[in-house]
């Protein structure tokens, strides 16, 4: 439960956690489960006339927190106070997402198989700068003099009040509200704090992170202060060719709901001869009554739309769609039906797609018909901003490689922004 708004001092006291980023033994700490992507909203008229690229930050129970965050950059690692009162950092400003090697912060490395410093796993440079040493690839390498395990420390504040969230929604106060942060992407590991309290730790540079702060956050004005470093136990796992590049680099969300609304969905879909059956599974505590839509148009061209509705048993809500008279998803015909999946809190609603992948022998098919994939690999680049794309870049790279008669992408060396999975499904691109 959210804590009462009281007469707290401002600056807040930090100690950080110095460990977990050297420990082979942690990926995570008080990390939530992974789960799928979709952005939730009160209701399903209130979707209504929102695009795909403004999907994420018009809903409002999931707050966008980028923007401009104080940051502080230790190129010497030593030189990060594992103990501090967050008003006594100099900080400096930087906008987020960003990446601090394209804002003036350190320089940008280009590296293709070796590692930026000594294999010896699980040993990475900690404290002290990184040797020369020999690499079995390309024999021995002088490190320049200023190759550390740099650190950024981030800071930033956001308002709760008592028409945050749900409560704005309804008009009433709820006291089942749960605030999740979640992180796109961070490269390569990040330490949470919120209010002087450690939230949690996270490496997995490309995967979304996401931890509850419920019980941290409260009335009125909430410090968030993030440690993030270039280096931890998992760039052992991240050494493919590409830039290198650190900091908070994709989008973080704040998600406010009721604690009782759904949490996971997945979906999946069959080929029944000539039609299509789909499973669909919401995750959602016990008793709730949830509502399943599907809508488009049939093969013949006449409106579709199948309701379904359950009630959450031993945390799932499942339904099962049959006999859908689809037209099949393909890069010539990428036809998307609306799927609406409604609680009594909110309205998720995902674009699906209908297609049938066999092998056989040496073929590989589609829909019944051999496929020749015509593709390029995709690496999240900008000339201006490394990692870092906005929502119309990504948009921009898919369009171009449409128009140049490319129908696949192998999203290199990692998980893509949400968003690119979407917009390939929309634009007949495969993944």
């Amino acid at each position: 439960m959210m804590k009462k708004a009281g007469t707290e001092r401002l600056s807040m006291k930090y100690r950080l956690q110095d460990r977990y980023y050297s420990d082979f033994n942690t990926i995570d700490v008080n990390r939530l489960p992974g789960r799928s992507y979709f952005i939730p909203y009160p209701s399903r008229s209130s979707l209504e006339g929102i695009g795909l690229l403004e999907k994420r930050y018009r809903s409002p129970l999931v707050r966008c927190l980028n923007g401009d965050w104080d940051f502080r950059y230790y190129n010497d690692p030593k030189d990060l106070p594992l103990e501090f009162d967050s008003d006594s950092i100099d900080f400096d400003r930087i906008d987020v997402p960003s990446v601090w090697q394209y804002r003036g912060y350190s320089h940008p490395m280009y590296l293709n198989v070796r590692y930026p410093f000594a294999y010896k796993p699980p040993v990475i440079p900690t404290l002290e700068p990184v040797k020369n040493y020999f690499s079995v690839l390309d024999g021995f390498k002088k490190a320049p003099a200023d190759e550390m395990n740099h650190v950024g420390l981030y800071r930033t504040f956001f308002e709760i009040t008592g028409t945050t969230g749900t409560t704005e929604l309804t008009g009433t106060t709820n006291n089942n509200e749960r605030y999740i942060l979640s992180f796109l992407g961070v490269c390569s590991c990040i330490e949470v704090h919120v209010n002087g309290q450690f939230a949690g730790f996270s490496e997995e540079s490309h995967n979304t992170a996401e931890f509850d702060i419920t019980d941290f956050v409260k009335e009125g004005r909430n410090e968030l202060v993030c440690v993030v470093r270039r280096w931890c136990n998992g760039t052992y796992l991240e050494c493919q060719d590409m830039f290198r590049n650190n900091g908070i680099f994709r989008d973080v969300l704040l998600r406010i709901s009721d604690a009782n609304d759904i949490w996971d969905i997945d979906l999946k879909t069959r080929g029944v001869g000539e039609a299509y059956s789909a499973d669909v599974t919401a995750f959602i505590p016990d008793g709730v009554q949830v509502s399943f839509t599907i809508e488009g148009t049939d093969h013949d061209g006449n409106p579709l739309k199948q309701t379904l509705k359950a009630a959450s048993v031993e945390g799932e809500a499942k339904v099962t769609f049959e006999d859908l008279e689809v037209q099949r998803w393909s890069a010539e015909n990428p036809v998307l039906y609306d799927l609406y999946i409604e609680s009594p809190y909110s309205c998720i609603h995902q674009r699906i797609g209908f297609k049938t992948i066999e092998v056989k022998g040496n073929l590989y098919t589609l829909n019944g018909h051999k496929i020749k994939f015509k593709g390029v690999n995709h690496h999240d680049t900008d000339p201006k901003n490394g990692y870092c794309m906005t929502p119309e870049q990504i948009e921009r790279d898919l369009r171009i490689c449409k128009e140049f008669n490319i129908d696949t992408v192998r999203t290199s060396h990692y998980a893509p922004d949400p968003l690119l999975l979407e917009l390939a499904a929309e634009m007949g691109i495969y993944i």
